[in-house]
């Protein structure tokens, strides 16, 4: 849904279900507490967003208002539903092969010399916020297309995410049977596997093999020691203010191996890259060039 539907969708409801029965106090403490965690920056023009999304939460727990559910956010018990605020909060929109540019760079970067059998470390991909592992699994069918033998010498993909519940669900890797056509038909023949009496698909374990599915935050602590080849970081940083933006592409970019790729959502941008050492290329798509 939309924002805008979202909007519409709060502005008709029940009086005590409206926007206004968001008090000011209650949105500055929901608004708190996203940007502590994860860094979402809720002005006040998202309000209405915050009361569509949110009101989901309060009938799955059967309070009557948002004073009882900041009351839980704040509670003893509260850090579970916090995670849970935050995944409701942000959007989880992905696919397979969604935005295949990056993936069609992500081929052409792992076919340049020297080949995977000779390069001195192995090959290293991180899906920074992976939702529910379809960006993560059409990376590494991506790699399998070009190296087959990618998990004999040690290529991995790192999947990590906030929202421990996308991650579980990501591990699990059973995704409905109607997702297939977004993958091209001879990899889907080739590494995945259907199960028409309960109408989902999964993947063969040598896909699932050479991916890592973690739960991490992006602003706290990142307890990764090696770098990677290519960092997919896309549709996150649309949530955060300037401050944090430039903070996480600087990280990110630490993250990067020489020559190392960075993709981001087709609505972010890094200016002046150079500054990052960073090269602009393609479609919001960013090569390490130099420290």
């Amino acid at each position: 849904m939309t924002f805008a539907a979202e909007a519409a969708n709060a502005r008709s409801l029940t009086p005590v279900q409206s926007i206004n029965s968001l008090s000011s106090r209650n949105f500055q403490t929901i608004a708190h507490i996203a940007k502590s965690i994860s860094g979402l920056d809720i002005g006040e023009s998202k309000r209405s967003l915050v009361v569509a999304r949110l009101l989901r939460r309060l009938r799955a727990l059967d309070m009557a208002d948002f004073d009882a559910y900041c009351d839980r956010l704040n509670g003893p018990d509260g850090e579970e539903e916090r995670a849970h605020m935050v995944s409701a909060l942000t959007t989880n929109v992905t696919a397979f092969f969604r935005e295949p540019h990056h993936f069609d760079y992500l081929a052409q970067h792992l076919a340049t010399p020297p080949g995977i059998a000779s390069r001195a470390a192995p090959v290293r991909i991180w899906c920074a916020a992976a939702s529910s592992g379809e960006e993560a699994y059409s990376a590494a069918l991506t790699l399998l297309s070009s190296y087959p033998s990618a998990a004999t010498y040690g290529a991995r993909v790192l999947a990590t995410d906030i929202n421990p519940h996308v991650i579980a669900a990501a591990h699990r890797g059973l995704y409905p049977i109607s997702e297939r056509s977004r993958i091209p038909q001879s990899l889907f023949q080739k590494y995945c596997k259907e199960d028409t009496d309960e109408g989902h698909f999964s993947f063969e374990e040598s896909v699932r093999s050479i991916i890592r599915f973690r739960e991490l935050n992006l602003l706290g602590p990142w307890p990764m020691r090696q770098k990677f080849d290519a960092i997919f970081c896309r549709n996150v940083a649309i949530y955060f203010d300037a401050p944090t933006k430039l903070a996480l592409w600087r990280r990110l970019v630490s993250q990067l191996t020489p020559g190392g790729e960075l993709y981001l959502g087709h609505s972010e941008r890094i200016d002046d890259p150079a500054s990052y050492g960073l090269q602009a290329f393609g479609i919001t798509a960013y090569r390490m060039v130099s420290r």
